[in-house]
Order: structure tokens, then C-alpha cells, then sequence
């Protein structure tokens, strides 16, 4: 199967502007994120997708793949799925460009999920913190015994059931793109997350538990805390 991996990184963050050139142990973010997804066993290569010179410049000088796309798209899902039609993969996987703690393995155990073939979108979650559980920049799933996700929220008082959920997605393409060209509803819009979109187009979301430390840098505050959780690769 061709599982292409798609890396999004838009430079103006609403939150954090210029968010994926951050510095963290004097590397650009988008490059740990980059770098750690480039040793999948099952997806590639990983393509950046910026709409921004600053980040295609600084993508070619560590040697990564990296295109240009439309300056319009409102998430992440829909930069990837421009990429995804010019390629027209299998399947991709999405590494959002804030998850610095990325790995291989996790990767390999969402895109390994295509071997059923009733698949068509899957998620990764993880068990929470209190500290995560109580962040509004947190996203939190809840899923059904099936482990199908029923709804996502930022707010802290969702209950001790939720799932701290990651920002890897993985799509089979056909879905990708119908996803993607349909109107965002208002639940994205009031939260701001893609894969309402995804549900709302009548696809089941499979998340599949993975194991951290992983940490997304939502704003500057993260990075002390990603840095510190990525001592022992700068260490290596």
C-alpha cells in the first residue's frame, strides 16, 4: 500500500505566528517533526506542505521535500489533501506540524490500521494528565467501546473517560479528498477542529491508543516542556 506523510505548516498561527520555525534545541520545530516521522517503516516519504517561502526555504535546508500550496485552506486537512491530489497516494498520514515528539512507531501504528479495510479515517490518543485534562489547548476525545470517536472538545470539565487526542490523522485518499471539499460545519468552526468535518460527512474516526510522552506546542509556553521531553534525542 502507498501511504504518503504530509506535514502541514502554516506560518501565521492565530495563537503562536511563525509557530513551525521556533527554535527548539537550536532546530526549527518542523524540522524535529520532519525528521522523527522520516523514520516511519511504512509511510514516505514526508512531504512538507507550507504556504510560506520562510518554511519551503527552511525546509530545503535540511534537505526535506517540500511544496508550496494555496494560501486559502483553512486547516491542515485541506492543505494535505491539495498535496494528496497532486500525488494521489493510497492513503496519507498527517503529522500536524506542532508534534516535535512524533515517532516512527506511532506512525506505523496508525497508518497499520489501513489493514482493515472498513477504515477509512484514524486518529491517535492518548491516556491524560491532569495537567493535560485541565489545558484548553488540549484536545480531548471520547470514543465508544469500539473505540470510535463520538466528539472532541478543549474544555477541561469533560469528564475522566476522555483521551487526550494527537494531531495524526490518517486517511484513506477518496476520503481525504471528499472530506476536504466539503464546507466546514459549526462545530469545527466554534472549536477550530478539522476532523469534525470528517464526522460530519458521515466517516467514523478510528482512535487507536499509543503511548508518550508526546506534547503539541499549542503557544511559546510549551516549548521549555518539548525541549525538556526531547533532552534525550539531543542528548543521543
Amino acid at each position: 500500500m502507498n501511504i504518503l506523510g504530509i506535514i502541514p505548516a502554516r506560518y501565521g498561527s492565530t495563537r503562536f505566528p511563525g509557530k513551525p520555525l521556533a527554535l527548539i534545541a537550536g532546530k526549527p520545530m518542523v524540522q524535529w517533526v520532519w525528521e522523527r516521522s522520516s523514520e516511519s517503516r511504512l509511510v514516505r516519504p514526508f512531504i512538507i506542505a507550507t504556504d510560506d517561502e520562510r518554511i519551503l526555504t527552511a525546509a530545503f535546508s535540511f534537505n526535506a521535500q517540500a511544496v508550496i500550496t494555496r494560501s486559502s485552506h483553512r486547516c491542515g486537512m485541506e492543505r494535505a489533501a491539495e498535496v494528496a491530489s497532486r500525488y494521489l497516494p493510497d492513503a496519507v498520514v498527517i503529522v500536524q506540524g506542532d508534534e516535535p515528539l512524533v515517532r516512527a512507531d506511532m506512525i506505523d501504528l496508525l497508518a497499520s490500521q489501513f489493514k482493515d479495510p472498513s477504515v477509512e479515517v484514524a486518529s491517535l490518543m492518548v491516556k491524560p494528565t491532569a495537567r493535560r485534562l485541565s489545558d484548553p489547548n488540549a484536545v480531548k476525545v471520547c470514543v465508544n467501546r469500539h473505540d470510535f470517536a463520538l466528539s472532541f472538545v478543549r474544555r477541561p470539565d469533560v469528564g475522566p473517560a476522555a483521551m487526550i487526542h494527537l494531531g495524526l490523522y490518517a486517511y484513506r485518499t477518496e476520503a481525504l479528498l471528499r472530506i476536504a471539499s466539503t464546507n466546514p460545519p459549526e462545530a469545527e468552526l466554534k472549536e477550530g477542529l478539522e476532523q469534525f468535518r470528517a464526522l460530519c460527512s458521515g466517516y467514523q474516526i478510528k482512535m487507536v491508543e499509543t503511548s508518550g510522552p508526546l506534547h503539541a506546542v499549542d503557544c511559546p509556553t510549551d516549548l521549555p516542556e518539548v525541549e525538556r521531553l526531547l533532552a534525550p534525542s539531543i542528548s543521543a
